[in-house]
């Protein structure tokens, strides 16, 4: 499986944050929180990749390249 955006990033910073944790218990409260937030992003990520696709497949009615669609929707 390739890794996502999402999943790169999520996983950095979690890196990041347990090392820096001073306990176990402090670390096992930061993954708890990290699992947490990853599960929450790939989500979103999953979702926002569904509608990319079904709009792209059926055109919804758009004539946008999917740079513009991209802009349009995540760049506001």
């Amino acid at each position: 499986m390739n890794q996502t955006a999402v999943n790169w990033i999520i996983h950095n910073i979690a890196k990041d944050q347990i090392k820096k944790a001073k306990s176990m218990s402090e670390w096992a409260s930061i993954l708890k929180e990290w699992v947490s937030i990853f599960k929450q992003a790939n989500k979103m990520f999953e979702q926002q990749i569904i509608e990319a696709y079904n709009k792209g497949e059926f055109n919804d009615g758009m004539n946008e390249t999917a740079e513009e669609y991209f802009n349009n929707t995540y760049n506001q």
